[in-house]
């Protein structure tokens, strides 16, 4: 990545939306360096001034996050993703990110640079109509995404994507197919009871893009028939989604042909799909076909089942070996660490609407991969903010405890700023207790210290 991403991540990008100013900065960290737009969302192309890396931020218009149901359930998504971890097959989520009055949500995601002779990384940039990609090709990348959807699976049991479609199969400057955008299209049923927000016009434009119609999210194109009857939804409906998307790659055309939302649900619940050319190899029409089934019950049972069936097509087709499977590895400090802070992002925002238990168990998570991986700034804030909800629940003496560990962490590192809150914390929950004299010294600590920090400045 170091050779391409010199010039190809600034220069190379699809051009910025029209009548949308990008940011400069987002949370005084993520300097914008472009912006890219959809039907719902926004990615911001950025630099990470702390870490000096390249990293995706996205997040949804702010008209598809207006209610606080849906910007918590895009956190909760997004942390579900960041607990996924680390698989060449999956766009990485590193953390979740909250910023403000946490009215703006961001994921914040491993950058994908695209091959050179692409406009953009998704794999739609690769399907030109009637023009069918190889076989190897469209079966190894298929089988990336088998890969990349079982690992996920394997690490969060039940977790079912909803939207899977080329737009959301990355395919960067090394050939590798990388799943993303998980768990995204649910967050569109946030909204509020019958409200339409989300809903796009029923054109031949829209029938491709992420929609929210009657209370169902997903892409008409690639949904299964039980999505579009209402129906739980298991691994079997992204293993149709697959298949869609394989019959896509070799043959040049949708697998399901309609121009309106309610002529390709009747393709898909009546399974009126056009039959593959016979010129195709027989076991990658059979994997489609059976990936196809109306009846969920008759396709792959899992992942792990569609995947070992793709290796096998791979090998009948191409008569070479599939490439190996990733052996894993473990997760790495930085990944553990952004695992952590994006547990205390969750528990804010759950603070902020007075879910206080919820909140308690993302801070207790926060603090256990603190300590378990000795970052003892996430351990402090994390203890700071248990304080914090202690002192909501009632529980004076425990919040005071916590508080006190916050200060002393901060001492030890030398945060002054850190000392600062946790001074100011301590004044809080002693007024609370009914120590008004004890609250003030705590507060004039903590006055003094943001003058000090101020006049640093």
């Amino acid at each position: 990545m170091a050779e391409t991403a010199t010039r190809s991540p600034i220069e190379d990008l699809s051009n910025p939306s029209p009548g949308r100013k990008p940011k400069r900065y987002i949370a005084e960290r993520y300097e914008v360096v472009n912006t890219l737009e959809g039907g719902m969302g926004l990615v911001y192309l950025c630099r990470d001034h702390f870490t000096s890396d390249l990293v995706a931020l996205k997040t949804f218009k702010p008209e598809f996050l207006s209610h606080r149901a849906a910007r918590d359930l895009f956190l909760r998504e997004g942390t579900m993703w960041v607990e996924i971890g680390r698989h060449p097959n999956v766009v990485q989520a590193y953390r979740v990110e909250r910023v403000g009055d946490g009215r703006e949500v961001y994921l914040v995601l491993e950058w994908i640079v695209q091959p050179q002779d692409k406009k953009s990384p998704s794999l739609r940039s690769w399907l030109k109509k009637g023009q069918p990609l190889p076989a190897e090709d469209a079966i190894l990348f298929a089988l990336h995404v088998a890969r990349g959807m079982r690992f996920a699976t394997q690490k969060i049991p039940g977790l079912v994507h909803r939207d899977l479609k080329p737009e959301n199969i990355l395919i960067g400057f090394d050939g590798i197919a990388r799943v993303t955008d998980f768990g995204l299209a649910s967050t569109l049923s946030g909204h509020s009871p019958g409200s339409t927000v989300g809903s796009l016009e029923n054109s031949r434009e829209n029938i491709g893009r992420t929609q929210l119609t009657q209370g169902v999210a997903g892409t008409p194109l690639y949904m299964a028939p039980e999505q579009w009857a209402h129906k739980p939804l298991d691994a079997r409906a992204d293993i149709y989604a697959l298949g869609c998307i394989l019959y896509e790659m070799v043959s040049g055309r949708f697998a399901a042909a309609g121009d309106t939302r309610e002529a390709l649900r009747d393709v898909h619940v009546n399974g009126n799909i056009q039959p593959l050319a016979n010129t195709l190899p027989l076991a990658l029409r059979q994997y489609i076909e059976r990936s196809l089934s109306i009846t969920r019950e008759q396709r792959y049972r899992d992942w792990a089942e569609a995947e070992k069936t793709l290796a096998s097509v791979y090998t009948q087709v191409t008569g070479n070996l599939s490439p190996p499977e990733w052996d894993g590895a473990e997760e790495t400090p930085d990944e553990r660490l952004a695992a952590g802070n994006s547990y205390n992002t969750m528990g804010l925002s759950y603070l902020d609407i007075g879910k206080l238990d919820v909140a308690v168990m993302y801070f207790e998570q926060a603090v256990n991969v603190a300590r378990a991986e000795n970052l003892r700034e996430l351990e402090g804030k994390g203890l700071g903010n248990l304080g914090l909800a202690y002192a909501a629940l009632g529980y004076i003496e425990r919040a005071i405890e916590f508080h006190e560990e916050h200060l002393a962490i901060a001492r030890e590192l030398g945060d002054r700023a850190e000392e600062g809150r946790s001074q100011g914390n301590l004044g809080l929950v002693y007024r609370q207790k009914g120590e008004p004299e004890r609250a003030v010294r705590f507060h004039e600590k903590e006055l003094q210290i943001f003058q000090r920090l101020t006049n640093r400045f």
